[in-house]
């Protein structure tokens, strides 16, 4: 069954390779971590201000570590702060 598993694995990477320019997925990570809602604003609340939207959604899960979930909550916190519905 490990084998099974380890070349479906393979296959679909390989999948991916074919599907998708790696270039593209540097460029976006490099943005992502050069990205700072901080200097749109005195404070995240003032940042988040200038979304022209109405209403959003948060989506998270307790197990990730990048975006934790405290992170979420936080920024519905921020959210509701400007009177933005959040679900």
């Amino acid at each position: 069954m490990i084998f099974r598993l380890k070349q479906y694995l393979h296959n679909r990477s390989n999948d991916f390779i074919d599907s998708f320019d790696p270039n593209a997925y540097l460029y976006l990570s490099r943005a992502i971590d050069l990205f700072d809602l901080g200097a749109y604003g005195d404070s995240l609340t003032d940042a988040l201000s200038g979304f022209e939207v109405t209403k959003t959604t948060i989506i998270g899960v307790d197990k990730d570590f990048i975006f934790p979930l405290i992170a979420n909550l936080s920024f519905a916190m921020h959210f509701k702060k400007i009177r933005l519905i959040v679900n």
